[in-house]
């Protein structure tokens, strides 16, 4: 089987798997720019064509194809560039979502104002209408109806509660609203590619998570940056290692119904 995976720095852990032989039954194909993804390519007669030149570099240097046939693939992976709770956690501080039973007690709970869920949920899918993600989507289902597995970044690491700088998500834990972030999360990324069909979500498993909504830090240590070759800094807290990789390309292939 062929298969195209279009991403960010996120989809390292997949090329690790890869690497290291998961998918050897199977022709992978990479597409990716760290950052926000791909930016600076289009669609035509269903092409994906690189243009922009920093994109043109970052794929070169990579040794990923500028072109995309579509029609060459039976399955697409399109991995991160997607809303992410960084985006939720940032509402919440400064806004109390109603309905949620959360723990934040005053003066905690004066100082944030009460809004609807619905305020959060539209903030949250317009992000992803905006996302790089949803463009690749929109470009693949424009070209073939193939099976596209949808795959979020992974959570956060929990080494990020230490981080003074994100210690937004130190008090999100604290308040024990990690679960209905997560949640809604992933109603949105339903409720914006519900119009596409043969679309398969594929969601971190649980028992790599803690506090709902971070990501054991086992998973993070050791974590690649997108040419494989150099790690992450010890700091970073987004990224995920070849175990994760290993654990969700295995779920890449049983949403796509394959055996390895």
């Amino acid at each position: 089987m062929k298969i195209l995976i279009i991403g960010n720095s996120h989809t390292a852990m997949f090329a690790e798997a890869v690497q290291d032989g998961i998918a050897a039954d199977h022709e992978i194909t990479f597409f990716a720019q760290a950052g926000k993804g791909p930016v600076g390519a289009n669609l035509e007669d269903g092409v994906i064509t690189a243009e922009d030149p920093k994109l043109l570099r970052a794929l070169s240097i990579l040794g990923m194809p500028a072109k995309i046939n579509l029609a060459d693939f039976d399955a697409v992976a399109v991995v991160g560039m997607t809303l992410s709770s960084f985006t939720t956690v940032s509402k919440t501080q400064k806004y109390r979502i109603l309905g949620w039973q959360t723990d934040d007690k005053p003066p905690a709970a004066s100082w944030r104002t009460p809004v609807s869920e619905a305020f959060l949920f539209d903030a949250a899918q317009d992000a992803m209408l905006k996302s790089q993600a949803f463009r690749y989507l929109s470009f693949v289902r424009t070209a073939t109806d193939c099976p596209v597995a949808m795959i979020a970044q992974p959570m956060p690491s929990e080494h990020i509660l230490t981080v003074p700088k994100w210690s937004t998500f130190a008090k999100t834990a604290d308040w024990g609203e990690g679960r209905y972030h997560m949640d809604l999360i992933r109603r949105v990324l339903r409720s914006t590619t519900k119009d596409f069909e043969n679309i398969h979500h594929l969601e971190q498993p649980d028992d790599t998570t803690v506090h709902d909504f971070l990501t054991k830090d086992r998973f993070r240590k050791g974590a690649k940056r997108l040419n494989i070759k150099h790690t992450q800094d010890q700091t970073d807290v987004l990224h995920a290692n070849a175990e994760m990789g290993r654990i969700m390309t295995k779920r890449l292939f049983n949403a796509l119904n394959i055996s390895k």
